[in-house]
């Protein structure tokens, strides 16, 4: 088991990004339903809802998961593993 981590770390290490990043979605997702029932706003150079600024910070770790998961669940990533980083050969 421990080979095949070490053979596959750049797919662990994409796939604990995604599960980070969808940590982070989910704490946005609560903490802006919690600011949109309570009508929190936010009152800076402009007055705007609070929830928005989580929904785009969810949004925004949610394309980054998206992302990571792509990485990690794609032939390049398994490829690239298997290839030497200065020459690209096996």
């Amino acid at each position: 088991m421990r080979a095949w981590l070490l053979a596959r770390k750049d797919v662990v290490a994409n796939l604990l990004a995604a599960a980070l990043c969808l940590l982070v979605v989910a704490v946005a997702l609560r903490l802006g339903l919690d600011a949109h029932a309570r009508g929190e706003m936010d009152i800076r150079a402009i007055e705007i809802p609070r929830w928005t600024l989580f929904a785009l910070l969810g949004g925004g770790f949610g394309l980054c998961g998206l992302e990571f998961l792509r990485h990690a669940l794609s032939r390049e990533a398994a490829v690239q593993d298997r290839t030497s980083p200065l020459t690209g050969e096996a």
